[in-house]
């Protein structure tokens, strides 16, 4: 059997990768309305035959559609497994407005008792939709509640510990620079900041005043390994825990995140260690809360191959589908992931990009997983093919080349 989220969640689940905008939910999200439409496709490659994929129309139009599964050739779920919202919420309809309209949407068209959401809504008139109850998820992905059940010597120090943004209080005596501050529950990055001195801390203090939910201030981590590790937790009790796959993240010098490394040919020392501490005492703390599904935890390596957790994501995360496809062997070389965008007509995307996206060809240099269309504008998530033959730099300068724009193939092009 392939692995896929039809492993990990019942038949006629109904799953939506998506994040209320703002500070709806006890989350803060930041993320623009174009990326959510990427974002929510891409359970399409990995949901398996008894999940459905609630998606935004954008990412799901017939054009898109077709270009996927017949120019690209990407193996996606079939169209009767997908669950398509209305066309008045796009790209344009951001904030409040587009929470209410979703929320309208999903009582609409979703299951009672299906659906499964990445940050689900807390509003009670929404609460019979989900499955597993919306508080328990919102527990576990805010990081403030990591000590409860994470060991206290595999997770960072903390210096200090805020209600809010209001309450940032700077205390040179409090805090070791460099240091790290944290919206509690948050994601990508959007509310993760490195200061290297008191300047940088009141930078970020004021950038954070507005914020409604916790923040706190943690020790930096000089990292020889920034990894994203995936698990998958069974529905039924009965079957074992997973830890599925490991990849090296793409971050910002602030910490935000831009995409990830699936190296093949990687192997780092103290991996098994991680494994049994998530096997054995976090993940059947979260089971016994009653949750289950797929996941991921940030997790570094300091430079003495001590291991610290320092994000939880009880959630579909950016490399679930390329890490699936490579248990799958669906993906059988060594991948970066990335967020491209191509301005130009069809016929310039047809004659320059398609020849290197197409899946399985002995040419393909990319591998495309979700796709949207604004004016003359193609956004797409993707993964840069390289191996030892075609070094990392080469294969983004291939990209490049041709008009795709993106930080990461920019990054990779520089050597950096």
């Amino acid at each position: 059997m392939k692995l896929s989220l039809s492993k990990f969640f019942p038949p006629g689940t109904e799953y939506f990768y998506s994040f209320p905008a703002g500070e709806e939910s006890n989350f803060f999200n930041k993320v623009p309305a174009w990326k959510e439409e990427l974002v929510a496709a891409r359970p399409l490659v990995c949901a398996g035959k008894d999940v459905k994929v609630v998606a935004f129309a954008a990412a799901v139009s017939p054009e898109i559609l077709t270009t996927l599964r017949h120019d690209i050739g990407l193996p996606l779920v079939d169209e009767k497994q997908i669950i398509i919202l209305p066309l008045t919420i796009n790209a344009h309809v951001q904030g409040r407005l587009r929470n209410g309209l979703l929320k309208k949407a999903l009582l609409q068209l979703v299951t009672p008792g299906k659906l499964v959401m990445a940050q689900p809504f807390l509003d009670p008139e929404l609460a019979h939709l989900f499955q597993i109850s919306p508080e328990i998820s919102v527990w576990l992905n805010d990081k403030k509640n990591m000590p409860d059940y994470i060991p206290h010597q595999f997770l960072p120090p903390r210096y200090a510990t805020f209600d809010n943004g209001a309450h940032i209080a700077f205390r040179a005596e409090q805090i070791n620079f460099p240091c790290v501050i944290k919206v509690s529950s948050s994601s990508s990055g959007d509310g993760v900041r490195i200061c290297r001195n008191e300047s940088e801390f009141e930078k970020v203090h004021k950038e954070f005043k507005d914020i409604h939910g916790t923040i706190f201030v943690e020790k930096y981590i000089q990292a020889a390994h920034n990894l994203g590790i995936q698990f998958g937790i069974p529905y039924n009790p009965d079957e074992p825990i997973e830890v599925i796959g490991i990849n090296e993240q793409l971050t910002t010098a602030d910490g935000e995140y831009l995409g990830a490394v699936i190296d093949l040919t990687e192997r780092i020392q103290g991996l098994e260690e991680v494994y049994r501490i998530m096997r054995d005492i976090i993940l059947p703390a979260a089971r016994k809360k009653g949750w289950y599904g797929v996941g991921g935890f940030d997790v570094l390596f300091d430079q003495e191959g001590k291991f610290y957790f320092i994000d939880c994501n009880f959630r579909m995360t950016a490399i679930t589908t390329y890490l699936y496809q490579v248990k799958n062997n669906e993906i059988q070389k060594s991948v970066a992931t990335f967020t491209g965008t191509f301005h130009g007509s069809e016929k310039e995307f047809r004659d320059t990009v398609l020849p290197l996206a197409r899946f399985a060809n002995p040419d393909q240099r990319m591998h495309v997983i979700t796709m949207t269309k604004h004016k003359n504008d193609l956004h797409f998530n993707a993964g840069l093919f390289f191996d030892p033959t075609v070094k990392i730099a080469e294969a983004a300068r291939q990209l490049l080349v041709v008009g795709i724009e993106s930080e990461v193939l920019k990054r990779f092009s520089n050597g950096t």
